[in-house]
């Protein structure tokens, strides 16, 4: 895969596509603050939220003008971009998450996932084989369908996906090794197909795929608008 800085550079050139204007960012489950490093050089006011104590003071040395907050609940204001990268699969309740999504991101604010695709596995076997299958750590397993239903109910509009992670050189790496961690003496097949797939890596950013591009990525990102929370109906 991608370094993490190079794919945070790539995600960062969608947003500031999007929105056309640099301004505040949080970076929900920020790990070690790559992406709001890569953020704040570009001039974001980046901050974070991150559990992990010691992460979190990793990312606090990268994110010296803004703040990396233990929990979400400890945000306040109201930001122009919240990113989630790897981070709605693990909580128990994305509800909440959403809820608090919401009262942190201004109107027409942006909201960015990404999360592994579980539509890149065509069969029950595959699935339970998958490396990213890993209860509790991944509790949640999504595509473009339901992550579109699922933001729906809470005011985001799509904007557009993104696919990344092709599937078929990241299962010879599975299967064969690397040459930093050979598993077998075909494990130079691994370094033919990422050079020779290398430009399929990432799709563009799209509003559709066709089912049959879906599955050969095992990342999807997604990049949604919030239009506001939607009314309730009365019964």
């Amino acid at each position: 895969m991608e370094s993490n800085k190079e794919t945070s550079k790539l995600r960062l050139g969608i947003i500031q596509d999007i929105l056309s204007k640099r301004g505040s960012i949080l970076d929900v489950g920020c790990a070690n603050g790559i992406f709001l490093g890569v953020a704040i050089q570009e001039g974001w006011n980046g901050s974070g939220i991150e559990i992990n104590q010691e992460m979190r003071e990793v990312a606090a040395q990268v994110c010296l003008e803004g703040k990396v907050f233990p929990s979400i609940d400890e945000a306040s204001g109201l930001y122009d971009v919240i990113t989630m990268w790897e981070y709605l699969e693990h909580v128990i309740q994305p509800e909440d998450t959403l809820e608090n999504v919401q009262h942190l991101l201004k109107p027409q604010g942006l909201l960015c996932l990404s999360f592994p695709n579980i539509e890149s596995r065509t069969t029950y076997q595959k699935i339970i084989n998958w490396e990213h299958v890993k209860p509790p750590e991944h509790l949640h397993y999504w595509t473009s369908g339901n992550i579109s239903m699922f933001l729906s109910r809470f005011g985001f509009s799509i904007i557009g996906f993104r696919y990344f992670g092709f599937r078929w050189p990241l299962e010879a790496r599975r299967k064969f090794g690397s040459r930093s961690d050979p598993k077998s003496c075909l494990w130079p097949v691994t370094s033919i197909l990422s050079r020779m797939f290398k430009s399929l890596y990432n799709t563009p950013m799209k509003k559709e795929f066709a089912p049959s591009i879906r599955r050969l990525y095992e990342g999807i990102e997604v990049y949604a608008r919030y239009t506001g929370r939607p009314e309730k109906t009365g019964t």
